[in-house]
């Protein structure tokens, strides 16, 4: 008699976001189990987690020692196949003078060192399953904008610290990667805006349209799957060919388009 194995088991960070729900979806749709995190117990997170049958858990990542807090909860009530550090938090512009060291510091914190952290205290659950993380970084990692210097700083940071855990953590049998969506079309980064700007945003990426946030969760899925068993290291760029783009061949009215597409791009805030 064959016993049915036990659903694998994910927890992803800043869940209750629009590319987090996405994630959600399409982990539950493939028979995960679900721990969803979310930086504050809103009505969005209980909701998700009734949806999905998953355990909810909040915390500020911006606050020392939640990581490691959020990790031990998840791991008090089973096994870890997966995490996706998807949350993160982005002010927007903001003037160079004006980021003092408390809020460069705030940036990091959520967008690098809670994701380093959480990856640290899930080690020894992730080699036990063979399991793995996928980071979600950004555009901005390679493509920067005025005003983003911390953010982008941190999540360049965060596609550093994926190739190095690749190559730390390998022989352990944990694979590390990355994703870098661009403009993705949720609530916050569509909200209010002209359907004739979007279009005109969407005419200016190569494949002539906005990443929907199953887009995003899509190639996660894929980097979490035994179909990705021998990747490892890698960046994946998820922005319809924007990167392909040089800017400074590019009218100056589309590059500067361009560049502000970038500067909206879709990443979930840990706090609102």
């Amino acid at each position: 008699m064959h016993s049915t194995p036990a659903p694998k088991r994910v927890l992803i960070t800043g869940a209750d976001g629009g590319i987090g729900q996405a994630l959600a979806a399409g982990f539950h749709a493939q028979g995960w189990d679900l721990v969803v995190h979310g930086r504050e117990a809103t009505p969005a997170l209980p909701a998700l987690a009734e949806r999905y049958q998953a355990t909810a858990l909040h915390g500020d990542l911006a606050v020392p020692g939640q990581a490691t807090q959020l990790m031990e909860q998840c791991l008090s009530s089973g096994r870890l196949d997966a995490l996706i550090n998807n949350a993160a938090w982005d002010p927007g512009a903001v003037a160079f003078d004006d980021q003092d060291p408390s809020f460069t510091q705030a940036i990091f914190a959520v967008n690098l060192a809670a994701p380093l952290e959480l990856i640290r205290c899930a080690r020894a659950a992730l080699e036990a399953s063979g399991g793995c993380v996928v980071n979600i970084s950004s555009i901005q990692a390679q493509h920067s904008v005025a005003g983003h210097a911390a953010y982008a700083a941190a999540k360049g940071g965060l596609e550093a610290l994926t190739k190095a855990l690749a190559v730390d953590l390998g022989p352990a049998g944990i694979r590390i990667n990355a994703v870098a969506p661009g403009f993705v079309a949720i609530d916050r980064t569509i909200s209010g805006r002209d359907p004739s700007e979007l279009e005109r945003r969407a005419g200016r990426i190569p494949l002539r349209c906005l990443a929907k946030p199953e887009e995003i969760a899509g190639p996660v899925l894929f980097l979490c799957s035994s179909a990705a068993s021998h990747v490892t290291g890698t960046i994946l760029p998820i922005d319809g060919g924007t990167r392909c783009y040089l800017p400074s061949h590019l009218p100056s009215e589309q590059a500067t388009a361009l560049a502000d597409g970038i500067a909206n791009e879709d990443q979930h805030p840990c706090r609102s």
